[in-house]
């Protein structure tokens, strides 16, 4: 597993980019080039930071797994982190108010604390995201939300299967946050949604908006690759649609 593959391997790299930003833009403007979201998209970069902000919990609760370790000494970068997160939604301030909070030294301490998990956690299975399949798949996910909406399926299907397409959308957006693990389980959370209302049997289903939910679903599951031997998740996605997994 590489570092970036963890909790803390993010948030390094997203604190390490608003450093490498230029100080005297916006907030708004850093959060975006660091977390490629549009910057005058307020939702998507309120849902985005709020991501962020619960990244040093979960990594701090990483590092403290690791047997045998000073976590104190692993941990010493999360009061700085903590204070930069205070002020994470105060957009319209300048990213020096933000950075200012942590020194390279804090850092170095959050990217040893990853690199240490990373080499602990060797038995989980990478996941890898191809960022232009990524790209595509965003769009074609909101084409589909647009298909939902004008479709005449029954109102408690199209409200589910409009909250998985938005739960899709929303984990290929969040990437750089949340990684490729957050892709696979809005992937297989829509795809266990899918089977409920397609009798188990999602790819007999004749509906054009079911064919087209499963086309975009298997097209993000197909974003995720697992490195070792570069399986892609569409495997283990189709095996639960089938009933086969």
């Amino acid at each position: 597993m590489s570092s970036s593959d963890t909790a803390a391997g993010r948030l390094h790299q997203i604190l390490l980019a608003l450093r490498q930003s230029a100080q005297n833009r916006q907030l708004r403007t850093a959060w975006g080039q660091a977390l490629a979201i549009s910057p005058t998209d307020q939702q998507a970069l309120f849902v985005a930071v709020a991501n962020v902000m619960s990244l040093p919990d979960e990594a701090e609760r990483t590092i403290r797994d690791l047997p045998d370790q000073n976590h104190e000494l692993l941990l010493r970068w999360r009061p700085a982190v903590d204070q930069a997160m205070s002020i994470a939604h105060q957009f319209e301030g300048a990213t020096a108010n933000f950075t200012a909070h942590y020194s390279e030294a804090h850092l170095f301490s959050l990217e040893h604390g990853a690199d240490l998990v990373a080499r602990y956690q060797t038995t989980t299975p990478e996941l890898v995201a191809d960022g232009a399949q990524v790209a595509s798949a965003i769009s074609l996910v909101h084409d589909l939300l647009e298909t939902l909406a004008t479709s005449n399926l029954e109102p408690f299907v199209k409200e589910t299967l409009v909250r998985h397409a938005t739960a899709m959308a929303t984990a290929l957006q969040l990437v750089r946050v949340t990684g490729p693990q957050g892709i696979r389980a809005a992937a297989i959370d829509a795809a266990s949604a899918l089977k409920l209302f397609t009798d188990e049997h999602p790819e007999k289903d004749t509906r054009a908006p079911i064919r087209r939910f499963l086309e975009v679903l298997s097209a993000v599951a197909n974003t995720v690759t697992i490195a070792a031997g570069g399986l892609q998740l569409a495997a283990p996605v189709a095996a639960l649609l089938l009933g086969t997994s």
